[in-house]
């Protein structure tokens, strides 16, 4: 036990009547259970056209840490002259007081100590004068009050003493109304600097002031050893309204003896730093314990120390600091035991991924500025590509689309799935606009007999891309010409390789043709779209791990693209219905990439291509039997030109 403990800095001193306190104000903040004060002496020495003194002694003891009395002894003299002078009286007070701490704040920093005070004085002799004529006495006085201190941060103290007090008068009872007020600064661990202020008046003339004194006093305590501690005080007790004794100076010295080892619960203490692993400096952290219902400490953002006391028994104790990662360290603590854990804490490292690359012409292969880059995200502002159409940006990982715009141009979005660390190089080629010259596809419905004029009934393919206007001469004869105009502007699926402008075809028909409506499919057979057939890519199960048995297929679409430069490639991922639809469609884009970025590092563009997951979404035969499922389970290449 340490009677100068840092942790409670009043408790070491006490006042004139050997309690916690200032010189007339009693503090109730409670002191250790079987702590013997001794005051060994108090003296006080004034002169204004006499001198004068006064001098105390006193005990005390705490038999429980909330109680205390002690018992003081005091007594004064007077020197006009040579001649005359006076001694006495001896003046006994016995006192006992309880008070009780409350703490108050997340980190019990504030202490609230209410209190109650009896107090008694009695004069044992008269005065003396130098002619043995004897005068009398002051009357015996007992006062009840009520205290209450507050204490902040164990730095600043306001300590308040009121109540209710009797004089015995010879003839009368005098009821008094006695109060004082300390203030006090602990500025150093054995340093107390107080200004205490004490009235005791009638209860007739509440509002009088006769007797207030004002006392600046400085405390130094000091510990000696384990068991005893010491005190000194130096006051300067001033009376405001007293011509015959206005003021003094007063010297004191108290030590404080632990004289009993009261009952405790068993205890280990904790102590130890929280310091950043790069310079050792101090860090403001907080020390917890996961999976135990305790308060979090708070260390020392000076010096990054902590300590403080845990019953025995085995902890997990986490250091945190904001910016930097957390560390853990498991102690098993037994009684009475005094264990040092330090902790090095390192820097959090942001998660973050890194996308660039360049953005150019599709046709001119030349570099294009200010194309606009938005990702789909409200926080993250757009960029724009550099004179050498270079972009380059980082993110924390997740999944993002890439939107790449530019007036002119028809617009691109590519979806990436980031993970941390990754650096992806993402080369983009966007198609401009173009205006399409009308094609024609001429057919031969020539036919032996008359008949009237008729329109033939050509419909547009439903599987091309482009929607065309379709005109047809209504004139009939040997030879109709068919008119097919696409769009002015090419349009571009979403997530998708811009589709080119369709490609002239010319076949001819007979007349019969014509009667059944063959130019349709004539023109059906010249679609801008084809779906060649490659073998099926197998994958690991619930996987995008391209199995081994499928590079043999892979090889075959690569010497397909290698062979034809000009065609560009849509990769679609499908699969069957077991299991969420989510996940399905997760499962297929994946996959579909993955096919992607093998050709790509194959030595494909990777311009050429694109891809795309359907999920569930485009069955090919029933999810409800194997073979079924079996088939829908697939990856589809589609050329776009």
């Amino acid at each position: 036990m340490l009677l100068l403990s840092i942790s409670f800095p009043l408790q070491a001193g006490s006042n004139r009547w050997a309690q916690n306190g200032a010189l007339d104000v009693f503090y109730p903040l409670s002191t250790e259970q079987g702590l013997l004060t001794i005051h060994a002496f108090h003296a006080a020495l004034g002169y204004t056209n006499a001198v004068y003194g006064k001098f105390y002694t006193g005990i005390g003891f705490a038999p429980a840490k909330f109680l205390e009395f002690s018992f003081a002894i005091s007594a004064q003299g007077l020197r006009q002259d040579e001649n005359n002078y006076y001694l006495g009286p001896i003046m006994v007070s016995p006192v006992l007081k309880g008070g009780y701490p409350f703490y108050i704040g997340s980190k019990d920093n504030v202490i609230l100590s209410p209190g109650l005070l009896l107090q008694a004085q009695f004069a044992t002799a008269s005065y003396w004068a130098s002619d043995s004529y004897p005068l009398t006495g002051p009357f015996p006085e007992m006062n009840a009050k009520l205290i209450a201190g507050l204490e902040v941060n164990k730095l600043f103290a306001l300590n308040l003493n009121a109540g209710y007090g009797i004089s015995f008068d010879t003839t009368a009872t005098v009821p008094t109304l006695p109060y004082a007020l300390a203030l006090q600064y602990s500025p150093l661990p054995y340093l107390d600097v107080a200004l205490e202020a004490s009235n005791n008046p009638l209860l007739t003339a509440p509002l009088s002031f006769d007797s207030l004194t004002i006392a600046p006093l400085i405390r130094f305590r000091t510990q000696v050893m384990d068991f005893m501690g010491l005190s000194f005080d130096i006051a300067a007790p001033i009376k405001l309204h007293s011509a015959a004794q206005p003021w003094k100076i007063e010297l004191g010295a108290t030590a404080c003896f632990d004289i009993i080892d009261p009952p405790r619960e068993p205890l280990a203490r904790l102590t130890g730093k929280v310091l950043d692993a790069s310079n050792a400096t101090a860090l403001p952290a907080q020390i917890t314990f996961p999976g135990k219902n305790l308060k979090a400490v708070y260390v020392d953002s000076l010096t990054g120390a902590y300590e403080f006391s845990l019953t025995p028994d085995v902890y997990r104790i986490r250091a945190q600091a904001a910016g930097y990662k957390w560390k853990e360290k498991g102690v098993a603590l037994k009684d009475g035991e005094l264990k040092v854990l330090d902790f090095y804490l390192t820097k959090s490292k942001e998660l973050r991924a890194q996308i660039s690359g360049v953005v150019v012409d599709s046709l001119t292969k030349e570099p294009l500025k200010n194309v606009k880059v938005s990702i789909n995200r409200q926080n993250i502002k757009p960029l724009f590509t550099d004179i050498m159409g270079i972009y380059k940006i980082t993110l924390i990982p997740s999944d993002y689309t890439l939107t790449f715009s530019k007036q002119g141009y028809l617009t691109l979005k590519r979806q990436l799935s980031l993970e941390n660390g990754d650096f992806i190089r993402l080369n983009i080629a966007l198609p401009p606009f173009q205006e399409t010259p009308a094609e024609t596809l001429s057919l031969n419905l020539s036919d032996t007999t008359s008949a009237p004029p008729v329109t033939p009934p050509v419909t547009p393919p439903v599987t091309s891309p482009v929607t065309p206007a379709v005109t047809f001469d209504t004139t009939y004869s040997s030879s109709t010409s068919v008119t097919i105009t696409p769009s002015v502007r090419s349009p571009i699926k979403s997530n998708d390789t811009p589709q080119p402008p369709a490609i002239a075809a010319t076949q001819t028909a007979s007349p019969q043709d014509s009667i059944k409506g063959k130019p349709e499919n004539a023109f059906q057979n010249a679609s801008f779209i084809d779906k060649p057939a490659f073998k099926n890519i197998h994958f690991d199960r619930g996987s995008a791990v391209i199995s081994q048995s499928s590079y043999e297929a892979l090889q075959e679409v690569l010497a397909f693209l290698t062979a034809n430069p000009d065609i560009r490639m849509e990769i679609r991922g499908h699969t069957d219905s077991v299991g969420s639809a989510e996940k399905n469609m997760e499962l297929s884009t994946l996959r579909a990439k993955a096919v992607m970025d093998w050709l790509v590092s194959n030595g494909i563009a990777v311009w050429r291509l694109s891809s795309a997951g359907y999920g569930e979404t485009q069955p090919i035969a029933d999810n409800r039997t194997r073979a079924g499922q079996n088939a829908n389970r697939r990856i589809e290449f589609i050329i776009l030109r």
